[in-house]
């Protein structure tokens, strides 16, 4: 049961923690970071986890240096007096040297107690572990400590001092810059969320910004990738913080021009279909103009055939045209019949034309 646990906790460590300088390793520590706060005079404790990941197994030493921190909110270890205000010499590592076989797991304790006479504020540390194998092969991990000591001269303020992102973007997502800023004298951790509206003032995207503690003297620069809208246009971009006790709530926000790659893929699909639109509709403009031509032309030659008089009759006026299928309104039948004759003898005259002509 014991080693399953262990197998268990080398998987999660494997999976989530880094140690010191941000690169995969062969030991690591968890948590990366520790936040406590007491009094002058009391102490305060932290457990943390060690865990070996390579195939080796090693002798491991702890200790408390000081610690400086950049921009990204990366703790490094520096020399005794050359980073920030710090607690290493109020604190304790237990036990400080011990085996860690390959694939297994350490509790350590770190315990800290501050002179009486420490003046409030905050204090900076970190847990070194080094770890050496029997090939002489050597690694370590690092567990930063802030700790906040209360007093009367302890202050409290951060803020946001910037939100950038470019006046266009063409991409997948928006690149957004938050610059947050501690003036006080003690650590704050921002926490709180980004939120992204398009043109009609409609929340589009809304992401979670979780604990992130902000250094005195250091500016705390967040890289933020936010989805653009489903619509193409300007958006609003807008951060809401909190720094924790007694620390007011901050906001900004931005404008920026977003253009998604899957909106230029879709402009492009419609213009496409609008062109082969267009050009259909002018093609079957033409045929249409080039048959009823071919029709008005038919209906012409038939109005010329079919109006077409009999030589002797051009001469005269007549305001009838001849068809073959009707009979001539100006003309009169005789009709005379043989009794029991089968056949029927028909004699058409025209008398009493109007055009003044008889056919016999």
């Amino acid at each position: 049961m014991r080693r399953l646990g262990a197998i268990v906790a080398v998987l999660l460590f494997a999976l989530t923690t880094l140690p010191a300088g941000g690169a995969p390793g062969d030991l690591g520590v968890a948590p990366g970071i520790g936040i406590r706060s007491t009094g002058p005079g009391r102490t305060v404790e932290e457990s943390v986890t060690v865990v070996n990941l390579s195939e080796d197994d090693f002798s491991v030493t702890g200790s408390l240096t000081d610690v400086v921190v950049d921009e990204k909110g990366t703790f490094s270890t520096v020399d005794h007096g050359s980073g920030l205000p710090s607690a290493a010499a109020w604190g304790v590592v237990d036990p400080a040297t011990f085996v860690l076989p390959r694939g297994h797991t350490q509790t350590v304790k770190l315990s800290f107690t501050p002179p009486k006479t420490t003046v409030g504020g905050g204090y900076y540390t970190a847990a070194r572990f080094t770890g050496q194998s029997g090939r002489g092969t050597t690694t370590s991990a690092t567990h930063a400590v802030l700790l906040e000591v209360a007093g009367n001269a302890l202050l409290r303020a951060a803020k946001i001092a910037s939100l950038s992102a470019p006046e266009r973007s063409f991409g997948s997502t928006i690149p957004v810059s938050l610059t947050l800023e501690n003036t006080g004298n003690v650590y704050a951790v921002a926490q709180g969320r980004l939120v992204v509206r398009d043109q009609f003032s409609r929340v589009t995207a809304e992401l979670d910004i979780g604990r992130t503690p902000v250094v005195p003297g250091t500016r705390r620069v967040l890289r933020i990738n936010a989805p653009p809208p489903l619509i193409p246009g300007r958006v609003r971009v807008k951060v809401e913080l909190g720094f924790g006790l007694g620390v007011p709530e901050d906001a900004a926000s931005t404008t920026v021009y977003a253009v998604a790659w899957w909106h230029l893929a879709a402009a492009a699909v419609l213009l496409l279909v609008l062109i082969r639109f267009i050009v259909g509709l002018v093609r079957g403009r033409l045929g249409h103009l080039r048959l009823g031509h071919l029709r008005l032309g038919h209906l012409r030659l038939g109005h010329i055939r079919l109006g077409h008089r009999p030589p002797e009759l051009r001469r005269h006026r007549c305001p009838w045209r001849l068809r073959a299928s009707a009979r001539p309104p100006c003309s009169t039948t005789r009709t005379s019949r043989r009794a029991g004759s089968r056949t029927t003898s028909r004699r058409r005259t025209l008398t009493r034309s109007r055009c003044g002509l008889s056919r016999e």
